[in-house]
C-alpha cells in the first residue's frame, strides 16, 4: 500500500505549543538518542535567527484520531528549538555565526533575546511532513530510507531494520550493568548506538558458531542477520543473553581495557561456552585477564582486529577459542593449594596458555 502524507508549514510557536501540551512524542525507539552537543543546538538556532532552510521535520499522526503526532524524523531538532524556548540552555559561544544585524546573541537564553528576535524565532515557519497512521514495518523502512543520505552510523541503520520487538528487547540488554560500567565504549560511542551493535555481532556470531559455520560482520552480512531476526526474534536468544551479562558481570570486578568492540562479541561467546561447562566465574576472568592483555600487544592478532570480514573475525575467534579450549573449558580447575602454590591443573592451563600465545607470536 502506498505511503499517503501532506506537506504543511507551521511556525516554531505551533511546534512549542504542541511539545509543551505533550503532543509530541519524541520516545520511539527507533529514534536516534540525543547526541547535539552545545555548538550544534546553538547553531540550529541561529539558523532560524538569520533564515536559513532547515530540513523537513517527518511526523506521524496518532492512531487514535486525536491530535497528537509521533516524531519520526527530527527528533534533535525539535528537542533542540523546544528547550531552547523552555530556557533549557544558552546558546555557545563556540557557535559559527553568533550575530545577526549586529545584535550579538552569543551566551544567551531565549528569554534574554531581544523582543524582535524572539519573535523572529516563534514566526519561523518549519516544513512538516505529516503521514498517516503506519505499522511498524512502515515505520522502519521510511526512517531507514529517508535517512540513507544522512549520516547515520552503521548501527543506527542495523537498528532501523529490526523490528520494534526485537529493538526494544536489544536495548534493554544494553541497560545491564556490565553493558554500562564495564564494556570500554566511549560516550559519543553509546549515543551512536555501539553498544546495541555489538550485542548483534554476538548474536550474529552465537548463531554461525551453533550452526558449524563461519560468518564476518560485513553489512551484507549484518543485514542478512538482521532480516532473519526481524522474522524470528528468538533468534536474539535474549534471556540466554541477560545470564551470560549476569555470569560475566559478576566475572569482571571492574572494567578492563580489553573488553572493547573487537573482542567483545567473542568474550560473550567464550563467556557461554564456559557457562555450559560450569565453570566458576572466577576462572573465566583469571582465563581473559591473563590471554587478552598479551593479544593487546600482538601484532598478528591486532591486525585481524582493523576490519569485519569474514577471515580476520573468524581469526580472532580461533585465537581465543583455541585458548579457552585448552586452558579453560573441560579441564580441571585452577586452584590453589594452602600457601599460595597451584596445583598441577592450574600449571598445565598456564603451560597450555603459554604455548598458545607462543603459537600465535611465531606465525
Amino acid at each position: 500500500m502506498a505511503f499517503k502524507y501532506s506537506g504543511d508549514k507551521h511556525t516554531v510557536g505551533w511546534l512549542y505549543q504542541n511539545y509543551a501540551s505533550g503532543k509530541l512524542d519524541t520516545s520511539i525507539s527507533i529514534q536516534r538518542r540525543e547526541i547535539w552537543n552545545a555548538q550544534m543546538k546553538s547553531n540550529l538556532i541561529s539558523s532560524l535567527i538569520i533564515g536559513i532552510p532547515i530540513n523537513p521535520i517527518l511526523l506521524e499522526e496518532s492512531s487514535d484520531g486525536d491530535d497528537t503526532y509521533m516524531v519520526i524524523d527530527g527528533k534533535q531538532r525539535v528537542l533542540t528549538i523546544c528547550q531552547f524556548l523552555n530556557g533549557e540552555f544558552k546558546l555557545a559561544r563556540t557557535m559559527r555565526y553568533p550575530r545577526y544585524e549586529d545584535v550579538d546573541y552569543a551566551d544567551k537564553k531565549f528569554k534574554d533575546l531581544l523582543a524582535e528576535i524572539q519573535a523572529r524565532i516563534k514566526d519561523r515557519e518549519l516544513e512538516f511532513i505529516v503521514n498517516r497512521p503506519l505499522t511498524d514495518e512502515e515505520r522502519e523502512k521510511l526512517f531507514y530510507l529517508w535517512n540513507q543520505a544522512a549520516p547515520l552510523s552503521p548501527a543506527e541503520l542495523l537498528r532501523a531494520g529490526l523490528g520494534q520487538q526485537t529493538m526494544d528487547r536489544v536495548q534493554a540488554l544494553t541497560n545491564h550493568e556490565f553493558m554500562t560500567d564495564k564494556v570500554k565504549i566511549t560516550k559519543p560511542g553509546r549515543k551512536k548506538y555501539e553498544d546495541f551493535e555489538q550485542l548483534i555481532l554476538y548474536a550474529m556470531l552465537q548463531k554461525a558458531y551453533d550452526e558449524g559455520r563461519e560468518t564476518g560482520f560485513t553489512k551484507l552480512e549484518r543485514d542478512t542477520f538482521c532480516d532473519d531476526l526481524k522474522m524470528d526474534p528468538e533468534l536474539l536468544r535474549a534471556d540466554r543473553a541477560a545470564e551470560i551479562l549476569d555470569y560475566i558481570n559478576s566475572a569482571f570486578p571492574q572494567k578492563k581495557e580489553y573488553i572493547k568492540k573487537a573482542n567483545l562479541p567473542m568474550i560473550l561467546l567464550a563467556a557461554n561456552l564456559a557457562m555450559k561447562d560450569n565453570v566458576p566465574h572466577e576462572a573465566f576472568f583469571t582465563w581473559a585477564d591473563m590471554l587478552f592483555p598479551r593479544l593487546v600487544e600482538n601484532p598478528e592478532y591486532m591486525k585481524l582486529c582493523k576490519s569485519y570480514k569474514r577471515g580476520d573475525v573468524q581469526g580472532r575467534l580461533k585465537i581465543i577459542l583455541e585458548s579457552a579450549k585448552a586452558e579453560l573449558l573441560g579441564k580441571k580447575k585452577a586452584t590453589k593449594k594452602p600457601g599460595g602454590k597451584k596445583t598441577a591443573g592450574a600449571l598445565e592451563a598456564a603451560a597450555a596458555q603459554e604455548e598458545s600465545l607462543s603459537t600465535l607470536e611465531g606465525e
